[in-house]
């Protein structure tokens, strides 16, 4: 058993899953953010699709249903079900940690919900 003897946080987290055409790449993601490339929140921006695809990985359907105990896809969190099934696009899922840094806390605080043609971002609000 651990014990901590200095200051514990109220650390979280929130998952999220993302599809792609082909592979993921953070210009994939800064495209999808859609903030031009002479704005002055391009640098956030920036920051947001770095943090979104170091935190990404191909979504493992068998994988997924092992860390959850899940004896089928129907027992899945909501965030997951946009994947299965869908052959359209490459799919990642991802888990940001507020802890990090302010965009990281700001990521798993809020809640996406963006679909198009080529991008496809699901995140639930946390907290």
């Amino acid at each position: 058993m651990k014990i901590r003897m200095d200051f514990v946080t109220n650390s979280s987290s929130s998952s999220f899953v993302l599809g792609v055409k082909g592979e993921l790449t953070k210009e994939k993601i800064l495209n999808m953010l859609n903030v031009p490339e002479k704005s002055p929140l391009r640098e956030v921006a920036e920051e947001i699709a770095d943090s979104i695809y170091s935190s990404s990985g191909k979504f493992d359907l068998k994988q997924m249903l092992e860390d959850y105990g899940c004896e089928d896809a129907s027992e899945l969190p909501d965030v997951y079900k946009k994947a299965i099934g869908n052959n359209k696009f490459v799919f990642y899922e991802g888990e940001i940690y507020d802890e990090s840094n302010s965009v990281d806390s700001f990521l798993c605080d809020m809640a996406f919900d963006y679909e198009d043609e080529n991008f496809i971002f699901y995140k639930e609000g946390g907290y």
